[in-house]
This record gives C-alpha cells, structure tokens and sequence, in this order.
C-alpha cells in the first residue's frame, strides 16, 4: 500500500512513512500496517473468487452475458489481481505520472498548462488552445492507455460499453474491512470487481471509499471533463470527470462472444453462486 489517508487529518501519505508529515501522528506507520493486512485479506478472498472466461494477450476476462458480447478484464491495468488497484493514468495519457501532486493541468499531456488551452480532444473553441478545435469525441489508439501496455487486443471502454454494463448487470457495494468494491453481476451469474481505487489529483484521493475508472469518451457538458464509470458507498453510475486527475482503467477485449450463442453455450465459462461478504 503506498499511499494511504492518515485517521487523524485525512491527508494522503506516500511511502514507507512511520509518522503523519502533515500533522505528525507517531501512529501512522503502525496503523498503515495494520490497514495493509486488512487490505491483504480482503484482497485474497476476493482475488480467489473472481471468475475467468479466458484469455487475451496474457490478461483474462470475463464473460457477463452482455447482449453486445463484449468481455471485461478481470484487473486494472498495472494490476497483478483484480483487487490490486493498479496504475493510474491522466486520461488520453499511456503513462502513470511520478506522484499525486502531478496530476494537475501544468503536467497533463494535451493542454497548455490550463484547462481552457486544450490541444487535442476539444469541440468548443473556448476551451481549445486559442481556439483550437478537432472535433475528436474519443481516444484514437495511440492514445489509449489499454491499447499502449496491453496490445490490440485490448482498448479502454466507451460511454456505450459502460451503460451496457449497467443496464444490463446488477450492482452492489461490498464492504469488507472498511474497503469497497462495486460489484457488477451479469445474467449468466458471472461478475466483475471494480475495487473503489480513488483517484489522484490535488484533493482527497477517496481510495479505499468510491472508484472512478476512464472511459474513451469525452463528456457531453465541456471537453476538459470525461466520462467514467464511478461508484460510491451506496451505488455506481457514469458521471465525468476532469481529465488531468489520475484513474483507474478496466480494459474491454476487442473480441466478443458470439451473440448468437446463449450464455450457457460459451466455451469455458462456468458461472459460480453469490459471494458471501
């Protein structure tokens, strides 16, 4: 775990730090043990029960029976299992930056340091770098984290692939351990685990208490903000976000399942009963 809220001031810490910089609480260091072990626990119940469809390109998905045939990944990218958080990423960028404190408009890729000096991804003129425009509405490949680190297997979801998921899944909120995890559950009785990872940026990170996770799609209102998918500790839902903050990112395979099979008939897909919380 190498950033975590200290219980006394709320400020996030990053590395091994025994005492709170911020308000100099001597007991951080023990108590960040105690929440990495929480954590480890938490993370290989839900790690075991994850199920797995398949496989592409060395990453597994999952199968939920959606009508598109679409297949989510089982992990965030620069994860090791699906509870791991991963990587974080500005959105349109394929690298993680160094820290928190540099997702911020100075250091984001595709603008001139303010979110009115936007130099890709921009319809409104106002927010384009002296009124540059391009009319882009989604990532293009090289601008998709997935596609960078994962292969061509692999993109980031769009705005339709994300209300697919909600529309077609039920989900919930697991709370182990003072940890969420939203939890979307197909009609096959596969399901997906999005683990509240937070974000990083210049205010509370949130991790451990609500997710958001990038899609490839600019957001309707203005285009320094994006579409993600986000969830809190009683529901999940699409909302946007400002795309210098550092998120999460749940790849989709580019192959589908056939959606003329039934769920039942996929090969290898073996659905599985509730988790027991």
């Amino acid at each position: 775990m190498y950033y975590l809220g200290c219980p006394e001031c709320g400020e996030t810490v990053f590395g091994d730090k025994e005492v709170c910089p911020y308000c100099g609480f001597a007991g951080f260091g023990e108590y960040k043990r105690q929440k990495e072990h929480e954590l480890n626990n938490l993370q290989d119940k839900l790690n075991a029960r994850q199920p797995a469809s398949g496989e592409a390109g060395g990453h597994a998905y999952v199968d939920l029976g959606l009508p598109s045939g679409t297949l989510w990944a089982t992990c965030n990218i620069g994860a090791k299992a699906p509870m791991d958080y991963g990587k974080y990423f500005a959105w349109g960028e394929t690298a993680p930056k160094k820290d928190w404190t540099c997702y911020n408009w100075e250091n984001y890729k595709y603008c001139n340091g303010t979110h009115n000096s936007i130099t890709k991804y921009c319809d409104r003129k106002q927010y384009g770098n002296k009124g540059f425009t391009d009319k882009l509405k989604a990532l293009e490949p090289a601008d998709d984290a997935a596609v960078a680190l994962w292969g061509d297997e692999w993109r980031m979801p769009t705005y339709n692939d994300a209300t697919e998921l909600l529309q077609h899944c039920k989900c919930d909120i697991i709370r182990l351990n003072d940890f969420d995890v939203c939890r979307f559950t197909g009609s096959n009785g596969n399901y997906l685990l999005l683990p509240a990872a937070g974000h990083l940026g210049p205010i509370d990170d949130g991790i451990g208490k609500y997710g958001r996770y990038w899609l490839s799609s600019i957001g309707t209102s203005q285009p320094d903000y994006v579409w993600c998918i986000f969830s809190n500790s009683e529901n999940c839902g699409l909302t946007d976000e400002h795309r210098r903050y550092g998120l999460t990112i749940r790849p989709v395979c580019v192959r589908t399942r056939p959606t003329s099979r039934t769920n039942q008939d996929t090969p290898g897909l073996k659905p599985i009963g509730p988790l027991t919380e």
